[in-house]
């Protein structure tokens, strides 16, 4: 190798810390979600004159 050629050095096309972001948004969306379905369910059984366990 000549000491003048240049090393070509691999770089990814998307940030890691992009992707790394993207998937744990996804992941507080999904507990933010479960969690507002779980609050909302005695108000939706009494509503509809559901016990709690029908409407599980």
């Amino acid at each position: 190798m000549n000491a003048t050629s240049e090393q070509v050095v691999w770089r990814p096309k998307v940030s890691p810390w992009a992707i790394a972001a993207t998937v744990s948004m996804a992941a507080f969306i999904e507990i933010l979600d479960t969690s507002v379905a779980n609050v909302a369910l005695p108000y939706i059984a009494g509503g509809l004159g559901a016990s709690y366990d029908d409407s599980t």
